[in-house]
């Protein structure tokens, strides 16, 4: 989350993108040098209140999200991971999900290489069925761009007491009952979770006009 791109720290361009979707507060799930993100961010930023929920052991993103359930008001809410960008609105998927009852929404990227990431199989009525792992050859596919809206009666069903995976957990859970409804947009992703993606994050950032 702090490593710097595009003239600010990555998780300052995600708050840049919440606020402009018209959320105005922020639970953070901090474990690993949560004291310098909590420095370098503050109690506020831009038009953001933030606030933390400290692990202190890794819990995975299951257990964050349970974690910080008790901190996070309504019975909907937005979760993004800290390590992905996708340059699109968010307020529309917002809109949308508002509609989405007890079902969880999860934002999907249609990406021209696929193979750096696995696939997400969604059918006609647009709730996802499957995941699948890496494909061998490049092509094209729907990938998981890390943005989900969560409605608290299934965040609820996480386990309070240790580490999980909303990935390989809880996802898979929810598409086998029909609770994972799919967002697609053909928008530009960037996912910095390696070291050879993390080397074309100045690039991207430059072409899209991204800047704090």
């Amino acid at each position: 989350m702090l490593v710097s791109i595009g003239g600010a720290p990555f998780v300052c361009h995600l708050l840049q993108q919440v606020a402009r979707a018209g959320i105005r507060r922020v639970v953070m799930a901090v474990g690993y040098r949560a004291e310098e993100v909590q420095r370098v961010v503050g109690r506020r930023f831009d038009r953001v209140e933030v606030e933390y929920s400290v692990e202190t052991q890794p819990l995975g993103t299951g257990g964050a999200v349970r974690l910080a359930l008790d901190m996070v008001y309504g019975d909907r809410f937005l979760v993004l991971n800290g390590d992905s960008v996708v340059v699109t609105d968010l307020s529309r998927f917002r809109a949308e999900a508002d509609h989405f009852g007890d079902d969880c929404g999860i934002v999907l990227v249609r990406v021209t290489d696929a193979r750096s990431f696995g696939q997400v199989t969604v059918d006609s009525s647009g709730r996802v069925r499957g995941f699948s792992e890496k494909p061998d050859r490049a092509g094209q596919g729907l990938v998981n761009a890390g943005i989900y809206s969560l409605p608290r009666s299934l965040a609820s069903q996480i386990a309070p007491d240790g580490a999980s995976s909303m990935e390989r957990d809880w996802f898979p859970l929810w598409a086998a009952a029909g609770r994972l409804r799919a967002w697609t947009v053909d928008a530009p992703f960037l996912d910095i979770g390696t070291p050879e993606r993390l080397a074309t994050a100045e690039e991207f950032f430059a072409s899209h006009g991204l800047r704090t």
